[in-house]
């Protein structure tokens, strides 16, 4: 019924073009043979086409045909295929001429075969099978030659489904009905049958109408009234019966309504041949070689006759014969012919008119009468649609208009006057005139252009505005107004905005927007123009390859608005750019081309429509566009444009709606709801119909087994990683123009949007790897309508080494190398872990060497100096007893060693309880007695040495006694090694205080013992290893204390044996403080027998005097020597002293800064320093002594407790002169320091013998480079003041950069000569050498800075031993 309504809406249509809309299909495009004998559709789309050379399908690109094959059992049974039948389950019923019935399997593209023959005669073979029809038990009536009808009876499972075998013969019962043959012809065959739900069916057969019991045939009765019908047809209503019947005879067709009969007259047939059949229940095709009607029965019926003037459409040439006709589901029409092949004829052609072919239109125009005009090159004339031409236009008879005028453009104002652009080729006439002419076309008035202004020759352009002043669109810029009521002309141009060129600028385009504002389409450019009623401002928007927003191309053919914005969007089409949306806010342009979906980049005009659709003209025929998605519909001469190439300006839009393009071969019309009802039916059928793996086409039921069924039926495809190159095929069952149909696909996985292809109907992928994805693609006809998406599942089997069993495998290959490298790494990390332990251990053992090594070194300087103060006396003592008789030994002495042998016991105790606690062997020993009177006796032991260091000392305990059990000794060392650090710890002026707290009665028995200083306190990062054995905060030799680094670790361990603990609290620069707590018995009353007795006297003597020995008096030594001694030991001093204070004067230093200040101004003869001394060490004292130029002579001698060759190595290479370890021998140091003084001694005698340049003597010692240096400065010095006699030693150190005492002292070292004697020696060697060169006395002696010449002489005998005039110069030895 729907198809017979479009029928009817386009029947009406004009058939002038009358070939138009036909598609021939034959052999050459891939049709196996000519002759069709029937046409089906299935329910997937596809067309299938009988013939006499096998069975065909057609996708709309490609057939492919089926046909018998002798080896395979499962093909075609026969190549002459006669007829088709799609039954209700969709499956396809293939009948032929000489090996009975197939069944066609799309799935896996069988056939089954079902034997015709009739048993009663097995030698006549499978009559010629030449209908099919399926009554609505789902059985099969077979129409066969000698007008026999066959019901095949189908079993249960062969209704809905297909046999197991090739030959299904015995799944099928048979019911043959013979009708009587109409003359000779044994190939009559039952033609036509209407089966009635009243179980009868109608049989058209044997030229006449037969009726029989579809359900219980029994047998068949002939219908008189319709004999002698060659084909009988009946349309058999869904909802009730139709009466109807049809039939032809001979060239006359009859029709019954009931009983009525008609006859209807047939045109003269070609080769005799009608064909007639009902194409559904309301219409009835009726096709010769020359004609197609189509209609409802009731049409039909009341037609007197067929002709040319009621055809629906004019049958292509070589038809010959029209063997059958299908109307597919798109409404395309396939007609099958007598040995020409297919033609299809696709009934959306008649949605466009063309007119006048042949012809080149370009402006179009519509007047209010509804008159269409058209102009063909400069000549306009009016169209008659009728009779398809061109009428002359009435005012060409008007004697005023000259035969070669042109009239360039016309149109008609709301008044009803046309005005024509003219220009006129008369003399004496102005050549181009704005005419006015009358509806009747009389010509009322002529205006001619102001001077300077002319119409275009191609482009011309005149608007009409709401005033009704006419605008005129001139060349090169220039646009006027014209107002009718005054005759006037204004005019204005935009020609500044235009660029120089020598082609003439004309105007294609002039618009007025629903603003008011103007735009003009010239070919350099769009103008807009701003309030053109009033002042009209131009600008100029044109193509600029710097910015992507401007206009794509110069040429401006047409201009629209927005149909739904049109206050923000201007349409813009341009010859070359393609089409452009401005936003007329901003300036700016979006572009529209192929890659869009335009059709061409050149347009030629923009129309709207009805629904706000843009329709627009190319070089590639129609195209509708949907500005809201941004979509293209194209249409081509194929959809039934006139051409595909339309022309500059025509275009038109009617007051009916109708739009008008127009081009060469001449004009189409169309109204376009009827183009968009055609194209928006419902959604198409799209399929994938081929597949390639690796460029190879497969086949189904293949050898290898990727395609098991067909590929419209394959859901899920397998493949290989080796077969990653996939190559889909599809398909749109739209045969209206199949190569326009639209297709997009996407894979998932592959693809992240949809691949718009547009005709393209081929997907490739290539190197797909391994994975499940999912293919899908639609397709439209129009771009609007789309198909449902066809989803396809791709599998790409990873290869053996990806696959799940094989990552099993791996896993438990890793499992297993990773229980083997965890097995290793464990054994490894266990290796690591020794090898850092045994690192750590080293590095522990190391740091431990370490510091043994720096404990043995400290505890060896404090052995070797008590060691030194001791055998110091002893072997004095010895050397006295082998000369004197009676050797007295005095108290200080006595004392000296004493203090030193306790000294000396102390280290050993200390080392003694070490090794007692490293065997576990030290305890606790507690005592009864009274520890507020121990602590008491203690402190007070405390007080000299307070008194020396010139610390405040102060002893705090509340209560006077207090009797507890305690370890005394232990307790003892513990407060003696705390106050002994706090005092060493403690500059001058600072304080420390010791506090004991004791337990209140009820409270933890433990003593409290404090012992806080405000000394010079411990770093943070020191804190923690203060406890540690061997450690000192600081470890250098330099360090401003002593210390063997086992006092606090002593005191530590002593504090854990005795049960308590110990804490350190202390801020660097603000002081420490040392908390002891230990566990005590306390007593209640004093115990028996036990007494403690306070003393003044110190259990242990920590006091460090200044020793007796200083005390003794001895003599003044009678030399200017002078001994610095630098030790920070006062008793190593005051012993060195008294060794050495007979012969020198002793000057002594604590320590290597204090020594190197009075070093420095003093200028001692020799220094004897120790190595470890605290603020600055031996080694950095003797650095700088011997780097300072004032003190680098004097000589030094370490004494240290290192007696290592490195040791005396590094003493040497930084300037000591002599190296003595301690302890040492009184003798050897009294000889070492004679040696030095002697050395010193004879480098005096061999300067005071000659101050020249010093060379090698044998025996006479050399300076160092630094002291020959300072002699060179000082003679050079000298030299340069010779002749000044006020040349002093007062400006001498100055230049020398030294006092006058150190020059005085330095000089003295070195040469054994003071300052002056120094000068006054050089004067008088250069007076001997001047004067041995033959100079005068005098002369010499003003030369080198003698004024006296007496004295001169005087000092110059006593230097020479002659006087300066009897020196001769071969008298005077050279001495060195």
């Amino acid at each position: 019924m729907r198809l017979f309504c479009l029928f009817v809406c386009l029947w009406p249509s004009s058939i002038f073009a009358q070939f138009k809309g036909w598609q021939e299909l034959t052999i050459s495009d891939g049709l196996s043979q000519g002759m069709i004998y029937d046409l089906k559709q299935d329910h997937k789309g596809f067309i299938w086409a009988a013939t006499k050379d096998g069975l065909n399908r057609y996708d709309g690109y490609n057939f492919t045909v089926f046909t018998h094959t002798a080896y395979n059992e499962y093909s075609l049974s026969a190549n002459t295929c006669s007829t088709l039948l799609v039954d209700h389950n969709g499956r396809l019923w293939v009948g032929t001429l000489t090996r009975g019935l197939n069944l066609y399997d799309d799935r896996t593209q069988r056939f089954y075969h079902i034997d015709m023959s009739d048993p009663a005669s097995p030698a006549s073979g499978n009559n010629e099978i030449v209908s099919l029809n399926e009554d609505p038990e789902g059985n099969i009536w077979a129409g066969t030659s000698q007008n026999k009808l066959v019901k095949i009876t189908l079993s249960d499972s062969l209704k809905t489904g297909f046999p197991t075998q090739a030959n299904a013969t015995g799944q099928v019962q048979f019911s043959r009905f013979l009708f009587p043959l109409f003359g000779s012809d044994a190939r009559n065959a039952p033609s036509h049958i209407v089966f009635l739900a009243d179980g009868q069916a109608m049989v058209s057969a044997a030229k006449g109408l037969f009726a029989l019991n579809w359900k219980q045939p029994s047998g068949i009765s002939q219908i008189a009234a319709f004999s002698g019908m060659a084909s009988l047809v009946h349309p058999s209503p869904k909802t009730t019966r139709s009466d109807y019947w049809f039939g032809f005879s001979s060239d006359t067709l009859v029709g019954w309504q009931g009983a009525k009969r008609r006859v209807i007259a047939l045109p003269p047939i070609k080769n005799y041949n009608v064909y007639l059949a009902a194409l559904d229940d309301q219409t009835i095709a009726v096709a010769t070689p020359d004609y197609l009607w189509l209609m409802s029965p009731a049409q039909l019926y009341a037609q007197g006759s067929l002709s040319a003037r009621n055809a629906f459409a004019v049958m292509p040439p070589n038809v010959f014969a029209v063997s059958k006709l299908l109307i597919d589901k798109t409404g395309n029409i396939w007609v099958g012919t007598g040995g020409y092949g297919l033609r299809r004829f696709s009934p959306r052609i008649k949605q466009f008119r063309t007119y006048l072919p042949s012809s080149s239109l370009s402006y179009l125009f519509e007047d209010r009468q509804g008159q269409t005009y058209v102009r063909d090159q400069f000549d306009y004339g009016q169209l008659d649609r009728s009779g398809n031409r061109r009428f002359k236009i009435p005012f060409r008879g008007n004697d005023k208009i000259g035969r070669h005028d042109k009239a360039l453009y016309f149109m008609q104002d709301r008044q009803g006057f046309f005005w024509a652009s003219m220009n006129s080729a008369q003399p004496n006439v102005a050549s181009h005139q704005l005419v006015k002419f009358s509806e009747s076309w009389q010509r009322l008035k002529t205006y001619p252009l102001p001077a300077g202004t002319a119409f275009g020759l191609y482009g011309n352009q005149t608007r009409e505005d709401r005033t009704g002043h006419l605008w005129i669109g001139a060349m090169n810029g220039k646009l006027l107004r014209f107002d009718p009521a005054t005759e006037t002309f204004t005019q204005f141009s935009y020609q500044h905005l235009l660029p120089r060129q020598a082609a003439e600028v004309e105007t294609y385009s002039l618009y007025f927007d629903g603003t008011g504002t103007g735009w003009i389409g010239t070919q350099s450019g769009l103008i807009r123009v701003d309030h053109p009623q009033t002042t009209p401002a131009f600008s100029l928007y044109r193509n600029d390859v710097a910015q992507s927003g401007s206009l794509s191309n110069d040429f401006v053919s047409s201009t629209i608005d927005d149909p739904d914005q049109p206050q923000n969007y201007l349409w813009v089409s341009t010859k070359g750019g393609g089409l452009e949306r401005l936003n007329k806010q901003t300036g700016q342009f979006r572009h529209f081309t192929e890659a869009q979906g335009l059709p061409n980049k050149v347009v030629y005009g923009i129309l709207t429509d009805e629904f706000k659709r843009l329709w627009m003209s190319t070089n590639r025929g129609l195209a509708q566009f949907n500005p809201r998605t941004f979509t293209f519909r194209k249409y081509t001469k194929a959809d039934g444009l006139q051409d595909d190439e339309f022309n500059t300006g025509s275009f038109l839009t009617t007051a009916s709606g109708e739009l008008l393009f127009g081009g060469v071969n001449g004009l189409t019309s169309f109204r376009p709801k009827d183009v968009v009802t055609l194209t928006s039916g419902s959604a198409p059928l799209v399929h994938v119909i081929g597949l390639k793996i690796n460029n190879e086409a497969l086949a189904v039921g293949d050898a290898e087994g990727m395609l098991p069924q067909s590929i419209e039926q394959t859901t899920r495809l397998d493949l290989s990683h080796t077969q990653n190159l996939v190559t889909l095929e599809f398909a749109l069952m739209d045969y209206a123009n199949s190569t326009k149909n639209q297709f997009r696909f996407r894979l998932s996985g592959i693809d992240q949007d949809w691949v718009e292809a547009g005709t393209n109907r081929f997907a490739n992928y290539a190197q797909l790897p391994s994975g499940t994805y999912t293919f899908e693609v639609e397709g439209s006809a129009n771009g609007d309508v789309w198909s449902r998406s066809v989803p396809l599942i791709i599998r790409i089997h990873p290869p053996f080494y990806r696959t799940w069993w094989a990552y099993v495998l791996y896993g438990c290959i890793l499992v297993l190398l990773g229980w083997q490298a965890y097995k290793f790494q464990k054994q490894r990390w266990l290796l690591q872990q020794q090898v850092r332990f045994e690192q750590k251990e080293a590095s522990r053992l190391a740091e431990l060497d370490t510091l043994k090594t720096q404990f043995f070194t400290n505890i060896s300087h404090e052995f070797r100096t008590p060691l030194t103060l001791i055998l110091g006396p002893l072997t004095d003592l010895k050397r006295r007893f082998l000369t004197e008789k009676v050797v007295m030994l005095t108290e200080p002495v006595v004392t000296l060693m004493e203090q030193n042998s306790n000294r000396l016991l102390s280290l050993i105790n200390q080392l003694l309880d070490l090794s007692k606690l490293e065997a576990n062997q030290l305890k606790a020993e507690p005592q009864p007695g009274d520890m507020a009177v121990f602590f008491r006796t203690l402190a007070s032991s405390f007080s000299s040495l307070a008194q020396t260091r010139q610390i405040e000392f102060s002893f705090t305990q509340p209560p006077t006694h207090f009797w507890a059990s305690f370890d005394r000794d232990k307790i003892e060392k513990i407060v003696t090694n705390l106050l002994s650090n706090a005092f060493k710890f403690t500059p001058a002026g600072q304080q420390v205080h010791l506090r004991i707290d004791y337990p209140f009665p009820g409270e933890n028995q433990e003593v409290v013992i404090t012992v806080a200083d405000t000394g010079i306190g411990i770093a943070p990062a020191n804190l923690a290893s203060v406890f540690e054995r061997f450690y000192q905060v600081d470890s250098k030799a330099s360090r401003m204390y002593e210390g063997t680094g086992i006092g606090l670790s002593l005191v530590n361990e002593l504090v854990k044996v005795l049960g308590g603990k110990i804490t350190v609290a202390s801020t660097e620069g603000v002081g420490t403080t040392f908390t002891v707590c230990l566990p005590v018995v306390s007593l209640h009353e004093q115990m028996p027998g036990e007494t403690y007795i306070e003393s003044d006297e110190p259990v242990l003597s920590l006091q460090r005097t200044q020793t007796a020995l200083s005390g003794t008096s001895l003599p003044a030594p009678a030399t200017e020597n002078v001994l610095l001694i630098i030790d920070d030991n006062a008793d190593i001093r005051a012993y060195v002293r008294s060794v050495f204070q007979a012969d020198y004067h002793i000057i002594e230093a604590r320590d290597g800064q204090d020594g190197l200040e009075q070093a420095t101004a003093s200028l001692p003869t020799i220094i004897i320093c120790d190595l470890m001394m605290p603020r600055l060490d031996g080694l950095g004292f003797c650095r700088l002594l011997k780097n300072q130029e004032t003190t680098s002579h004097i000589p030094v001698i370490m004494l240290t407790a290192k007696a290592t060759v490195e040791d005396r190595i590094e003493g040497l290479e930084v300037g000591a002169d002599d190296y003595l370890t301690k302890p040492f021998n009184q003798a050897e140091l009294e000889v070492r320091v004679r040696n030095l003084m002697q050395k010193q001694a004879r480098l005096q005698q061999y300067y005071t013998g000659k101050l020249d340049v010093v060379n090698n003597v044998p025996n006479v010692p050399m300076h160092s480079a630094k002291e020959e240096a300072f002699l060179r400065k000082a003679r050079a010095l000298v030299m340069s003041q010779l002749a000044d006699s006020g040349f002093g030693v007062e400006p001498f150190s100055q230049q020398m950069n030294m006092s006058q005492s150190q020059l005085v002292r330095k000089l003295k070292a070195l040469t054994g000569q003071t300052a002056v004697e120094y000068i006054r020696t050089i004067r008088l060697d250069v007076a001997a050498e001047r004067l041995r060169q033959g100079e005068s006395v005098s002369e010499v002696a003003y030369q080198v800075g003698f004024e006296s010449l007496s004295y001169f002489s005087r000092v110059f005998q006593d230097k020479f031993g002659v006087t300066a005039s009897a020196y001769d110069s071969h008298v005077q030895p050279d001495r060195r």
